[in-house]
């Protein structure tokens, strides 16, 4: 392998990064494409573990394992398919799949062979017929029939809505529907293993992927990468976080998201790494939790990726005697991850919680706390080595202004190899970039003094359910539709299992009556993407608003959090007075403060330890307080 490849930076703070940048990029002699990057790699080493699978979380000691070898020869045979169903490097294979090795064989032979389009099966079927018809699909690669999936019956009821589409892959053990379909698994046997047919010889700046992104609702959003944009994201995010061969990296995050993708696929794969798939559902497998322990003790885990809730539950899981020594790293994104929490983890199991953060339009990752510095709680950390980032403030019309000062609230903006050349679809381009290749990342935050990042709060307002995010817009238009609702504001509420769950806050017209389930039916009805249902819907005299008419639904996120400590606090209700108050705004974290009267001292300790298994689930910090007995 070229030793540029496998370059180590070992990160301590911002400083290290800019000697690491002294070396041009250019000089570091990336690999042109994702396939390159895995063929290196695979040369290198290919009697080592790429993948291990196991379709059962109680059987996790019955697994697949797949060497590098046998990875890149899966890749050669994907790509000579795809290549024999009429696939270029201008037309898209979209993909339909769970977290299955053949997930990873077809993103990455599917670029090998042309453009990519990773879908998120969840989506209702005419969801998904919008995203492959502003993709322009020629092959569709899903999952067969498989308990706990409908994939299968979704590509049945929408595959001749799509006029572009001219082949079905069918993935698994499954018998041909007929003659229009393809087993792959049985067809990929017939082609070799050792070359691609086609000889293509891809560059850095031809696209390799189209990913969603956004809400689900109207002209769908597909981001473009550029093989490039890939090679170059998987190679910083190893080099900072030093990744090394034979490490062992957990990932049940699913691989329509560039997470799931880049950082837990190309990026170990690039560093010589094994990935472990923890059966198809990944996370949403509740067995897989139940049983993690375990699992990172015969896999020798040594990272997990998850999300803050993945960590609320992996709490309330007994070690119970196993070696959990080889886990170093908990790599967490999407959300910032509550002190508490934070706190209780590392002490639980000894691992290191490593925050980032990243975009689909920036690839992946752009920012990440050190491995081996200083990792500052609820940062983003220090931006990736040749990716420049900052803090701006913008003017009244969305241009640039000026650059803010250290500790100053702006917008983050984004500039580097990673940030992506733009949506399909032009008219989504529109005020993306506010200066000659910045990115405006649609999040507000600050650099303090010494590089490390903050975010403060997201200007889209997306909804984080088990880290699939939710645009609100599309439960707000849905409601707004009904003629009884004048004013509409979907939120996250905590969920200790997902995280978030939507919920909508609503008015009605003068006159206009509506009950709650009336409109909870008609939500279901409207919405494209089932997780994005309100949970609840909250009917309101009148809706919090600013001067300017606007809703403040920072005002309605602190009232779904009162709610939920509220309705998890009932069982103290028969001993105790409990009121609960949430504060904080879109500046400042939001903190649910529980103040318990009516109780004897010698109490205190029995309902403190209640209340936090009552709450310890949710990534909401809290303060339990008792006046009387601090008055005594």
């Amino acid at each position: 392998m070229d030793p540029a490849a496998l370059t180590r930076l070992r990160v301590h703070t911002l400083a290290d990064i800019e000697a690491f940048e002294r070396v041009p990029l250019e000089q570091r002699a990336l690999p042109h494409s994702t396939y390159a990057m895995i063929r290196q790699t695979a040369l290198a080493d290919p009697g080592q573990a790429a993948l291990y699978y196991f379709a059962d979380a109680d059987t996790y000691d019955v697994s697949v394992c797949i060497t590098y070898e046998q990875l890149l020869g899966r890749i050669h045979q994907t790509a000579n398919l795809l290549q024999h169903l009429g696939i270029g490097p201008h037309d898209v294979i979209s993909l339909l799949l769970p977290n299955i090795p053949q997930a990873h064989f077809l993103l990455l032979g599917g670029q090998a062979s042309g453009i990519v389009n990773p879908v998120n099966f969840f989506l209702e079927p005419r969801q998904i017929a919008d995203i492959l018809r502003a993709a322009g699909t020629k092959v569709l690669a899903a999952l067969g029939p498989h308990p706990g999936f409908s994939i299968w019956e979704k590509v049945a009821s929408i595959r001749r809505e799509v006029p572009s589409l001219q082949a079905v892959l069918q993935v698994g053990d499954f018998s041909d529907e007929d003659g229009s379909v393809v087993n792959f698994d049985r067809a990929i046997e017939r082609y070799p293993t050792n070359a691609l047919l086609s000889e293509r010889r891809i560059t850095s700046d031809e696209s390799a992927t189209l990913f969603h992104t956004g809400g689900t609702t109207g002209m769908p959003k597909l981001a473009r990468h550029t093989h490039g944009n890939e090679v170059y994201n998987a190679w910083a995010q190893g080099v900072t976080m030093d990744v090394v061969p034979q490490e062992v990296r957990l990932s049940g995050l699913p691989l329509f998201h560039v997470n799931g993708a880049i950082a837990n696929g190309l990026m170990p794969f690039s560093r010589g790494a094994t990935v472990v798939l923890p059966t198809a559902a990944g996370y949403r497998n509740r067995a897989v939790v139940r049983n993690i322990w375990k699992i990172v003790e015969h896999y020798h885990v040594n990272m997990i990726s998850a999300v803050p809730t993945l960590l609320s539950s992996l709490l309330q899981v007994p070690i119970d005697g196993r070696d959990i020594s080889s886990l170093a790293i908990m790599r967490c994104g999407t959300a910032p991850v509550p002190k508490q929490l934070h706190t209780a983890f590392e002490a639980y199991t000894g691992a290191t919680i490593i925050e980032g953060y990243g975009l689909t339009e920036a690839t992946s990752i752009s920012a990440v706390n050190p491995r081996y510095g200083e990792k500052r709680v609820g940062s983003i950390g220090l931006r990736l080595p040749y990716q420049l980032m900052k803090a701006v403030q913008l003017t009244s019309t969305g241009a640039y202004g000026r650059d803010c000062a250290s500790n100053e609230v702006g917008s983050i903006v984004v500039k580097g190899p990673n940030v992506f050349p733009g949506y399909v679809d032009e008219q989504h381009n529109k005020k993306l970039w506010i200066q000659e290749g910045w990115l405006d990342t649609g999040d507000v935050g600050f650099q303090d003094t010494d590089g490390y990042f903050w975010l403060i709060g997201r200007t889209k307002d997306l909804i984080i359910r088990g880290g699939n995010n939710i645009e609100p817009k599309m439960i707000e238009e849905a409601l707004y539709a009904h003629p009884a609702v004048e004013l509409a504001a979907a939120v996250g509420k905590p969920d200790a299992y997902a995280g978030e769950l939507p919920i909508a806050y609503v008015t009605l017209k003068q006159g206009m009556t509506v009950s709650v389930e009336e409109l909870k039916t008609y939500a279901a009805g409207m919405i494209s993407e089932r997780a994005a249902i309100p949970k609840d819907i909250i009917i309101m005299e009148q809706m919090p608003l600013t001067d300017v008419g606007k809703i403040v639904k920072t005002v309605l996120r602190r009232d779904a959090v009162k709610r939920v400590h509220e309705e998890a606090l009932q069982f103290l209700r028969d001993q105790a007075m409990v009121a609960v108050a949430v504060t904080g705004n879109d500046a400042s974290e939001i903190l649910s403060t529980i103040t318990i009267t009516g109780v004897r001292p010698e109490q205190c300790p029995a309902i403190r330890e209640r209340v936090e298994k009552a709450l310890g689930a949710f990534t909401v910090n809290y303060r339990l307080v008792f006046p009387e007995v601090a008055d005594r």
